[in-house]
């Protein structure tokens, strides 16, 4: 396998490298045997089975040491740059993140992908500054909410999504969920709140990036909620657990807000 020393993509888990005319590889910061990366392959080929927009994946294996999936380029910019280039309104990328979203959630699954609700589980107990008993109520609250077995991506925000002149395409598959829609559109949601960055952002871009989010997320709150058919999305209680479970991660950016909810749940408020 030839891999070009081009990089077409970089993250704070992996470089994109050129591998051939159309296809890449995501070569990852971590040691060989991370079963994230398995896990990230395996639910890329589950939501192409689905018929969702995805690059299709021909093989991990590994490059200079590293663990690396082989897959189809995607030619096409994120919707995140679309956005701060002005090839596309905040309104716009709101309603097709919604739009897209929906498609997705409209996927029943009932193997192959790891329960949201466990998933979240985990993610709670490893919380910290969090006493035992805060978390037990934490853990009560998931235990109320309804479980679901839809696709859910678990980290569906603009720089996720490549427009194509196919249509849009969604990358990142690693956290991928069955359970609510409800919880991954809360997920969502966070992204629109928090002031979180991609690594290596320039400032200008950053501030215009911050700024976008609130509209962003106005429209795409209205797009869901005609799609689905509801007034108001039904988040309150998912909005509390997603934000629990992501204390640990301890986010720049993030984990105020994140810390905000949590504790205002706690204190006996809504969230």
């Amino acid at each position: 396998m030839r891999i070009d020393p081009t990089v077409v993509g970089r993250g704070a888990d992996a470089t994109v490298y050129a591998c051939g005319p159309d296809r890449v590889a995501k070569v990852f910061h971590t040691h060989a045997d991370n079963p994230a990366i398995d896990r990230e392959a395996e639910n890329t080929r589950l939501a192409l089975a689905c018929g969702l927009p995805v690059p299709r994946i021909y093989e991990v294996t590994t490059w200079d040491g590293q663990p690396a999936i082989i897959m189809d380029r995607v030619s096409g910019q994120s919707l995140i740059l679309a956005l701060l280039s002005g090839a596309a309104s905040v309104e716009s990328v709101g309603a097709e993140m919604a739009t897209l979203h929906f498609s997705i959630h409209k996927n029943r699954i009932d193997t192959g992908l790891t329960s949201l609700t466990d998933w979240l589980e985990a993610r709670i107990r490893r919380a910290p500054d969090l006493r035992p008993e805060e978390i037990d109520r934490l853990l009560a609250l998931l235990a109320a909410q309804e479980t679901g077995n839809r696709f859910c991506h678990n980290d569906f925000h603009p720089d996720n999504i490549l427009r194509t002149p196919g249509g849009d395409v969604v990358i990142d598959w690693c956290d991928a969920t069955a359970g609510n829609p409800w919880a991954d559109v809360a997920r969502t949601m966070l992204v629109f709140e928090s002031r979180a960055l991609p690594p290596d952002t320039p400032s200008e871009t950053g501030h215009a990036m911050n700024a976008a989010r609130e509209a962003v997320g106005a429209a795409y709150v209205a797009r869901y909620r005609t799609l689905a058919g509801v007034d108001e999305l039904p988040i309150q209680g998912w909005r509390v657990l997603v934000a629990a479970s992501r204390l640990w991660l301890a986010l720049p950016g993030e984990t105020g807000v994140n810390r905000k909810i949590v504790r205002r749940f706690l204190d006996g408020g809504q969230g």
